[in-house]
This record gives structure tokens, sequence and C-alpha cells, in this order.
């Protein structure tokens, strides 16, 4: 389930506005995802409320741990040294 909304839905919604292989929003119900004769169903409600979650517990994360919180300093640095240059990041 986990590879097909990663597939059908993140992948297009994030680079295409679109989902793909027939997923659908669907605003009944309160489960985020189901899966319905192969097809996928996403409760967008639902599932912006799983990604502010998510995002708060990662923030808490980087918040309480200094060594995650050096790990992500030293991605974002190495992933955008170009748009960096110049710009003093203490890692």
């Amino acid at each position: 389930l986990a590879t097909q909304f990663y597939e059908d839905v993140r992948n297009w919604l994030l680079h295409e506005a679109r989902l793909k292989n027939g997923a659908e929003f669907r605003l009944d119900g309160d489960q985020t995802v189901l899966l319905s004769m192969g097809r996928l169903q996403i409760n967008p409600r639902a599932l912006i409320g799983e990604v502010k979650a998510a995002l708060s517990r990662f923030v808490a994360l980087l918040e309480s741990d200094e060594t995650e919180n050096r790990r992500l300093r030293c991605a974002l640095r190495d992933l955008f040294t170009y748009e960096l240059q110049g710009v003093n990041i203490d890692v």
C-alpha cells in the first residue's frame, strides 16, 4: 500500500498536480487511504492531518535531538551546496 501510494499519489501530486492509475480523492469517512479494486482512494482532509502531525513530530525530534538536527543540517548543506554558496551554515 505504501509503495502504491508513493507511486500513484505522492510523486504525481507533487510533480504533476494530479493522481495516477485511477487514484481518486474522496471526502467521506475518516480513513486516509482506502484500496478499492486495486485503486487508491485518498481523503485529503485526513491526509493533511497526518502530514501536519508527522511534521510536528519531526520538528520536536530536531529540537530535542542534536544528532538528528546536525544530520539534517549536513544533508541540506550537501544537497544545496551550490544554492548556499556564501552562506555560513554552522554544521
